[in-house]
């Protein structure tokens, strides 16, 4: 079953986006501008993180991404302002210019 996240609300607890273990894709604009969240990590089940997914997350200070992801959208991180970003660079990424423009 491919799951797709395409709501936000749901998924953030105490300032940690939660992201179920088999979900597939984090669509465009699911946690845009959502201040609360201050850490996520993204499960290996996830291969693309749509545009401007995070973008606006100012408070985002963890990122962990997954060998797995293969697409990064477009300003999918805009406007945040992390101090940590972990990524596995095993594979290659697709990400438009301007993907990490923290």
């Amino acid at each position: 079953m491919n799951h797709i996240i395409i709501m936000s609300k749901e998924v953030i607890k105490n300032g940690e986006g939660i992201i179920p273990e088999g979900t597939k894709v984090i669509s465009a604009e699911t946690f845009a501008a959502c201040t609360d969240l201050t850490r996520i990590v993204i499960p290996d089940s996830v291969t693309e993180i749509g545009d401007f997914a995070f973008s606006g997350c100012t408070n985002l200070a963890s990122i962990k991404i997954p060998y797995s992801v293969k697409k990064i959208g477009f300003s999918a991180f805009a406007g945040c302002h992390s101090k940590e970003v972990a990524m596995a660079l095993n594979t290659p990424v697709h990400a438009p210019n301007h993907d990490f423009s923290f």
